[in-house]
């Protein structure tokens, strides 16, 4: 389990101010002072030095030893000694970076991971740079064979943000971060090939909805391409490796499609290839496996409206069908539909009519007075996301929750409101004295 040790540095009583939202966002202060990328000897002197798959602990940087990092070279380094690799940069709030979870992954897809030491939540701003240029710097001295636009940023919270502020020091470098227990986001002109993978908190104190607000315009205003997981209720913690891993590849794929350092004949090839992925998803077995990755393609905007992507939307609908035909009870076939589609992140990249006709045609079997009480649901949700965690506020929508459940006549939406009810609860009520 993931231990945060930002709640060590943050006074306690920071933690019961349910109505401030805390932030972490800082002005991004002496991100000028990055050392440089020049070569770090002669290129004459360049000795290239061998790399032993597997992992390589507390790498100390040449010529700059105060900056420490982790190494993890899959066996691909190894059997393929003509190519450049993707690199997944791992940051957390402590400097201790813990790369283990990533390994399994990065081993699959042919991935370089580095957990870079030191730089953390208690190291002032204007020098995390030095780390950071240094660090690559060192990779390059020592020709690493990683390769430059295909770099990913992870981490929670404090590492999460030191992640996405590597990106403004080395925006040539990174295709994607993920952001997690934090609400920032790589914008700006120099950033606009960086995507993000968003893991939102609806009861984590550091995505509040003003963040949250402020996140969305910036995202909307710069056009940054984002893929969403929502959790109403998770808190300041790290959110399960599948999720991370879900966005890890995404974003991995969509820098193979469109990072500027890579050449237009890569760029090009990989389209190609991925247009051949698209065209044999027909021939895997329906159901949930296959809406998973025929979303993992159309949630990236340069396939959703191909030629492809429109037999599989077709492909999508008649999977899901499948699977809620397989519940004898028409309210749990009506909820299988009603998640899926609220978890679908191909949905919210169509046009609106286009999403709205989607949308009815999946829902054409559902009863009209399940949807009707549906939408009242979900709406309470909606009150519980801008809630966050203002009690008075979480305390009338206690009631409110309870006030469906009494009108309802669907079981199953019944207990929906009975868990938010349980969800809520111990951010409002006082802890009983012992």
């Amino acid at each position: 389990m993931f231990h945060n040790p930002i709640w060590k540095i943050l006074p306690i009583t920071l933690l019961s101010l349910a109505a401030q939202e805390i932030t972490l966002e800082q002005e991004p202060v002496g991100f000028e002072s990055g050392l440089g990328l020049d070569p770090l000897v002669k290129e004459e002197q360049r000795v290239a030095q061998p790399h032993v798959p597997g992992l390589n602990n507390k790498v100390k940087a040449f010529q700059h030893p105060d900056t420490v990092y982790d190494l993890y070279l899959p066996a691909a380094y190894t059997a393929q000694p003509e190519s450049r690799f993707p690199l997944l940069l791992v940051h957390n709030p402590s400097g201790r970076p813990k790369i283990s979870p990533y390994l399994d992954w990065a081993e699959q897809q042919g991935v370089i991971v580095v957990g870079l030491y030191k730089v953390s939540n208690g190291m002032k701003q204007h020098e995390k740079p030095r780390h950071w240029g240094a660090l690559l710097k060192d990779l390059e001295r020592k020709e690493l064979r990683f390769q430059k636009g295909l770099l990913l940023t992870v981490g929670m919270s404090g590492g999460s943000a030191d992640g996405e502020r590597f990106t403004r020091s080395y925006p040539q470098y990174a295709c994607g971060t993920i952001i997690m227990g934090v609400t920032l986001v790589p914008k700006g002109p120099k950033r606009s090939h960086i995507a993000a993978g968003l893991i939102i908190g609806g009861k984590d104190p550091f995505q509040g909805p003003t963040g949250r607000q402020k996140m969305w315009a910036a995202i909307e205003k710069d056009q940054i391409w984002v893929r969403p997981i929502y959790d109403l209720g998770r808190k300041h913690k790290t959110a399960p490796l599948s999720e991370t891993l879900m966005l890890l590849d995404w974003m991995l794929e969509l820098g193979r499609l469109r990072s500027p350092q890579l050449s237009e004949a890569q760029r090009n090839l990989q389209l190609e290839r991925v247009l051949a992925r698209m065209e044999r998803i027909p021939k895997m077995e329906a159901g949930w496996e296959r809406m998973q990755k025929i979303d993992h393609f159309l949630s990236m905007p340069p396939l959703t409206h191909s030629e492809a992507a429109e037999n599989l939307k077709k492909l999508w609908a008649e999977d899901l069908a499948l699977e809620a035909s397989r519940n004898l009870y028409p309210e749990e076939r009506a909820l299988i539909r009603l998640d899926a589609l609220a978890s679908c992140s191909f949905l919210r990249l169509l046009a609106k009519e286009e999403a709205k006709e989607f949308r009815q045609e999946v829902l054409s079997t559902v009863d009209a007075n399940f949807l009707k009480d549906w939408e009242r649901f979900i709406s309470l949700e909606r009150q519980e996301w801008e809630a966050h965690l203002v009690k008075e506020s979480l305390r009338k929508l206690d009631v409110d929750y309870q006030a469906f459940i009494q009108d309802t006549e669907y079981e199953s939406l019944k207990k929906r409101a009975e868990q938010a009810r349980e969800r809520i609860r111990p951010f409002y009520k006082a802890k009983r004295e012992p």
